[in-house]
């Protein structure tokens, strides 16, 4: 993985926000993953943790 993308449990561990409420936010629309990954986790952006810290 780039250094530009992170995973949700580090953005989680960055924001202390929790998975569940990171993926309440994808599914309200509020923020949405930057990418996927080939398996399919979500990957995020500095831009998408400074969005959630809003």
């Amino acid at each position: 993985m780039s250094g530009e993308h992170m995973q949700i449990g580090e953005v989680a561990t960055r924001t202390e926000l929790s998975l569940r409420t990171i993926r309440h936010y994808e599914e309200t629309g509020l923020v949405m993953p930057s990418a996927r990954s080939q398996g399919g986790f979500r990957l995020y952006t500095e831009a998408d943790v400074a969005r959630l810290m809003v």
